[in-house]
This record gives structure tokens, C-alpha cells and sequence, in this order.
């Protein structure tokens, strides 16, 4: 089902729930033209017609619909906290109308659950009556009640909701929105059961249901992480018995010849998988170069490492990574891989190392959702990033009031949350919010949003001021010298934009704040930034950028200037932070296996026990799974990136 198909379904449910309601014909006429607008995906202007009913019809018995409607429009939007309002007046106005009084609960619900206000969320959902709501709607209800369990800790009761309630795996409820299935929440539910009893007790209680076999693939996992064969084969006997042609029997399958076949262990081979080919082959590339680099691989001058290189493509999707790690282990036996540098598939590269229980040091700017000792983030995470620019803005720049420019991606919705909740836990404040679809090359619409200009008609006592001025002034054609008398001045209440996005997007969002008269503000972004490409597409408007990284090509230390005058000389051109990162994760590599090594796990636990060492990226710690370092604050000055005063 598309969009288009989805918000006709939506408006089909309000119809349901809020026909009998009786409404003058003015009003109904009115209310109706929303709905259409609505469900043709026309939400700006549903949602100004929807301002202008309440402010035309105050009386109307189907205000309550319009407050609904309003509500989805800004979940629709992604502005669910903007939403909760709505949707509370909704349920004020429409109280005796049981049908629409147990849709928009669930709606509210939907609304507080995205702004994580779980809580909320829960007694909301407390108070509907699934059984009042129509057929697809009750799924919904089901899928939001097995989240918010999930996100709320009883990970064994959402498993049990689903096992109990929930329709067949191939049944999918007519909504878009419902980004993870049934089976994702069950399975990240039975992964973060820790007492293996429940899991075993709940296998149990549900031997034949259709989705026992996700089960039955935790348990196997669970077998092969504390290396008990024997549990594991007899999981998998269950499983081939029962559900021989399902994903989960391939999965299991491959997990318990772990137990049987990892070999040996070669305590001098380090594997590395990296997308070698295809779209994100250049990025493999560079880092491949870091890492040969590191070893001295093309300097015959350097010491031999006695380390032996082991190489896998890890495509560009998951399937490619995995198999590209079975192979480094299976094969080439390695004692750790460094990899892989893709976000896409993160969390089951990651499991699948825990299941092989072989260290890796992941390179890719996400650290996943799920927690896994065996993955040591040794990049310069989105996370890591959004954080250490929120304090520097906060602690150095004394900032306090921001706003946030991002994609609707995973990119710009992650670093937007990560940058959010860092400036509220500095005690700063975050006054503006605004996407962009990606691709778009438009601008306009979502600064006006930020700077006040893209609703007017909210600014009427100001327009009159300008009309009066241009009688007064006898002003009648607009030019450029009587602009000032036309166009009303933004409203900048923000100190900085946060804009997690790369050069070529950011390069046409700086010059339209510019256009719009938007001036004065700093702004802040990532280490996509530190790119010539920033200043080549947005010119002057680049100028006073900042943005942090944890490598610049005009270092203060003279290890990382012998490491850039050594890597140009041997590639040809100088490294960035890809390849310095790589560098790094290498060099501890080396430090480590140098000091005799005896298995994966001996190794594993040097990783953690790593402290202050010394890289051309800095000196940085092992930290809960990360390797933590102190980046440096960017700015560009003139056209020419250079480091940022503290």
C-alpha cells in the first residue's frame, strides 16, 4: 500500500468513527474538502484549512474530527510532540462518540510513543477498547502495544503478545507507517531476554505456534554464544523438524557450525571486510589504504609487521558481509577483522561476530541498536559526533537556543535525536525543527518554516503595518528598494542550525538562510563537512561553518605528519579521516599481537583494557564498546578549513 492509498484508508477511519455525528451542511461541506486534501497528500493545505474551520465553525460538532486530523498531519510530518494537543482536544470534543473515542486514544498513544514519552504513551493505551476499533486498526493497536512493551523493558510479555495475538507473519496491516513487522519486534524482544529459562519456558509454552521458530533460532544462538554443541544441534533438530524451509532453520544452521568448525586460530591474521566494489567501492578503497599503510605493506623501508592481511569484499548488502566474515573465519582463520565500514546490516554483522565470538572493529558511523561486546565501534560515530558538537556549542561558543535542519533519512533523523537530546541534557534548548525529503534541491520552504515566513497570514498585524507604510509612502510597485515595505523580516530566535548532511546537500542550504535574510547564525554540522567541497558549492556562505572530525590534514602532532607526508608518498595523494581511522584500528591491532596472543578472547580483553593510545587520530580509550577520542573543532575560514578556537 503507498502513501496515497494509506491516507485514504485514514480518512475512510475517520469517516467510520465520526459519521453519525449530525453537522450543518456549511461545515460538513468544509470538513469533507479537509478529508480530500488529506487523503491526496496535500497536508500544508489541509492542515490551513483545518486552522481556518475552527476559527469559521467554533460551534461545529465535527471539530473534534478536525482536531484529529490535524493531529495525523503532524505525525505524518514527524512532528508527533506538535501532535499531542490535537489529539487531546480530539478526545475533549468527541468524548461521546465511543468508535472515534478509541481511534484517536490510539492515536495519542501512537503520537507520545514517538516522542519516547512511554509512559504516556501506556496509560493511554490502557484506556482503548481494541475490540471498538475496525479490523486493521486493532493490528495497529497490537503492533503499538508490543513496541511499547519492548521499549518499557518486558521483553518476555511483548514476546508473549505477539506469540498470542498477532496475525500470520505474511499478514501486514494496510499502514506505511509500521516500519518494523511483528517478527522484528519479537526477535529484538527475545534477544534481550537475559534469563535463558524464560526463553526456554516461553518455547514451551508456544511449541507449534507459526513464529516458535524465532525462538528456537535465539535459543540456538544462545547455545552457540556459550559454545554448548550439543544444546545447539538439538535446537536445530526442532527446527528442521518443524520448520525446515523458513529463514530462521538457514540462520540457525549457519550459527551452530560455528561451534563445530571455527578451527584454529591464526593469532597473526587480521581479516578486513570492506565494500570493495560496486557504489561504496571508494570508500573501501581508502580505507584498505589506511590499513595497508599501517602495516607497511609497499615500504620496504618499514619493519615487517608478521602480520598476515586477509581480505573480503563485503558488498553492499548484509548477506555479502556475513558471508565474507564466515569466510575469514572458516578459511582463513583470522584472529580479528576490521569491518565493516557500512552502516546497512550493522546489527547482524555484529551478531553474527558474537555468534563466531571473534572481535571486530567496526568502522561505520552507526553503532547499531544492539548492545555486543564483540563489536568495538573504532570510528567517529554519528552519535559521538552530534554529542561533542552540542558541548562545544553549549560549553565553548556559549550557545543556548538552537535549531535542526535534517534529511527525512536514517542519517538526519539519528543525528538530529543524538544532537536533541545532547543540547537538553547541557540544559540548552532546542527552538526549531524542520525536514527536507532527500533529493530535494528547495530549500526554502523548510528555512521559512524555521525563520517565520512560510505562514504570513500568523503575522497579520505585521502585514497591515507594511500595507499602512506603503500608502503612507504612496509605494505601489515592488522593486528592490522597496522591498522592505513588502516582505515581512524573519524571525531568528536560534543561535545555530544544526544540518547533519553532506556537502553537495549543505551547499544549497547555507546561501538559501542568506536569501531569505536569515543572518547572524552559526552553523553547525558533521564530519562530512571536512570537505573542500563545502566552500566550492556554497562560497562565502560556507564561511564560520563548524563541524568536527578527528583528523585534519594540518595536524599539530608529528605522528600524524610523518603519518600524511608517508601515506602521500606511497599513494599519491593525501589521507583523510577514513583513512586515518583505518590507520588506528590497525595499529592497535599490531600493538596488541605483538604481545603473544594465545586465542580471540585473550585479544578481546586487551581491546577493553586499551587506554590512552597514542594514534594519528589522537590518544583514545577503549569505553563501552567504542573507541573514544577527542576530536577537533573545525572551522572554515576564507575558503580554508582550519581549527576552531576553544
Amino acid at each position: 500500500m503507498n502513501n496515497r492509498q494509506y491516507l485514504k484508508a485514514l480518512v475512510f477511519a475517520l469517516v467510520l468513527c465520526s459519521g453519525a455525528w449530525a453537522a450543518p451542511a456549511a461545515d460538513l461541506t468544509a470538513y469533507k474538502e479537509i478529508q480530500t486534501l488529506f487523503a491526496k497528500g496535500a497536508l500544508e493545505l489541509a492542515k490551513s484549512k483545518s486552522e481556518a474551520f475552527k476559527t469559521q465553525y467554533p460551534e461545529s460538532t465535527q471539530t473534534g474530527s478536525v482536531e484529529n486530523l490535524l493531529g495525523l498531519i503532524f505525525v505524518l510530518n514527524k512532528e508527533p510532540k506538535d501532535a499531542v494537543p490535537h489529539f487531546e482536544r480530539a478526545l475533549e470534543l468527541g468524548a461521546n462518540a465511543p468508535n472515534f473515542k478509541h481511534y484517536v486514544l490510539y492515536n495519542l498513544a501512537t503520537a507520545q510513543y514517538q516522542i519516547e514519552d512511554f509512559e504516556d504513551s501506556q496509560e493511554t493505551l490502557d484506556k482503548i477498547r481494541p475490540e471498538l476499533l475496525d479490523a486493521n486498526n486493532r493490528i495497529k493497536f497490537l503492533h503499538l502495544k508490543s513496541q511499547l512493551l519492548t521499549k518499557r523493558g518486558d521483553f518476555a510479555k511483548s514476546a508473549r503478545e505477539i506469540l498470542t495475538n498477532a496475525p500470520p507473519s505474511k499478514a501486514k496491516p494496510d499502514a506505511p507507517d509500521l516500519k518494523d513487522s511483528f517478527d522484528t519486534i519479537l526477535d529484538l524482544a527475545l534477544t534481550k531476554i537475559e534469563d535463558l529459562a524464560v526463553l526456554e519456558n516461553l518455547y514451551a509454552d508456544f511449541p507449534s505456534q507459526p513464529r516458535s521458530e524465532h525462538i528456537l533460532l535465539e535459543l540456538t544462538r544462545r547455545a552457540v554464544t556459550s559454545q554448548n554443541a550439543a544444546k545447539a544441534h538439538h535446537y536445530l533438530k526442532l527446527l528442521s523438524l518443524d520448520y525446515p524451509k523458513t529463514a530462521s532453520y538457514q540462520l540457525a544452521l549457519e550459527a551452530a557450525r560455528s561451534v563445530q568448525e571455527a578451527g584454529p586460530v591464526n593469532t597473526m591474521a587480521i581479516g578486513v571486510l570492506l565494500p570493495l566494489k560496486g557504489r561504496f567501492s571508494k570508500f573501501g578503497q581508502r580505507s584498505l589504504e589506511g590499513i595497508q599503510q599501517a602495516l607497511g605493506i609497499f615500504n620496504e623501508e618499514e619493519p615487517d609487521s608478521k602480520i598476515t592481511l586477509y581480505i573480503e569484499d563485503s558488498g553492499e548488502e548484509p548477506e555479502q558481509a556475513i558471508a565474507g566474515l564466515n569466510r575469514l573465519v572458516y578459511e582463513h582463520h583470522v584472529i580479528s577483522i576490521i569491518g565493516p565500514l557500512l552502516a546497512k546490516g550493522i546489527d547482524q554483522v555484529s551478531r553474527r561476530a558474537q555468534e563466531l565470538r571473534i572481535p571486530i572493529l567496526t568502522l561505520a558511523r552507526y553503532t547499531g541498536t544492539e548492545a555486543n561486546e564483540f563489536a568495538i565501534h573504532a570510528g567517529f560515530t554519528m552519535k559521538a559526533q552530534a554529542q561533542e558538537m552540542a558541548k562545544y556549542a553549549i560549553q565553548q561558543l556559549k550557545l543556548t537556543r538552537f535549531a535542526i535542519l535534517a534529511s527525512r533519512d536514517k542519517t538526519g533523523e539519528e543525528s538530529a535525536k543524538f544532537f536533541w537530546d545532547a543540547v537538553e541534557a547541557l540544559d540548552g534548548e532546542i527552538v526549531g525543527y524542520e525536514t527536507y525529503t532527500p533529493g530535494e534541491t528547495d530549500f526554502r520552504q523548510p528555512v521559512d518554516k524555521l525563520s517565520g515566513l512560510f505562514y504570513p497570514e500568523a503575522r497579520q498585524r505585521e502585514l497591515d503595518e507594511l500595507a499602512k507604510a506603503r500608502e503612507e509612502n504612496q509605494i505601489k510597485k515592488r522593486t528592490r528598494k522597496t522591498e522592505k515595505f513588502f516582505g515581512l523580516p524573519p524571525i531568528v530566535d536560534y543561535q545555530a542550525v544544526f544540518i547533519p548532511d553532506e556537502p553537495k546537500v549543505t551547499g544549497q542550504i547555507l546561501p538559501t538562510f542568506a536569501y531569505r535574510d536569515v543572518d547572524g547564525v552559526n552553523f553547525l554540522g558533521t564530519a562530512a563537512w571536512n570537505s573542500p567541497e563545502l566552500f566550492l558549492r556554497a562560497q562565502q556562505y560556507a564561511n564560520r561553518a563548524i563541524f568536527s572530525d578527528v583528523f585534519h590534514s594540518d595536524p599539530k602532532s608529528k605522528l600524524a605528519g610523518r603519518f600524511i607526508e608517508k601515506f602521500t608518498a606511497t599513494f599519491e595523494h593525501e589521507p583523510t579521516a577514513l583513512e586515518a581511522v583505518a590507520y588506528d584500528a590497525t595499529k592497535v591491532l599490531e600493538y596488541l599481537l605483538n604481545q603473544g596472543l594465545a586465542n580471540r578472547t585473550e585479544l578481546l580483553d586487551k581491546l577493553k583494557d586499551l587506554q590512552d593510545f597514542n594514534g594519528v587520530t589522537g590518544k583514545f580509550s577503549y569505553n563501552d564498546g567504542q573507541l573514544v577520542r577527542t576530536p577537533q573543532f573545525l572551522v572554515i575560514q576564507n575558503g580554508v578549513i582550519t581549527e576552531a578556537t576553544r
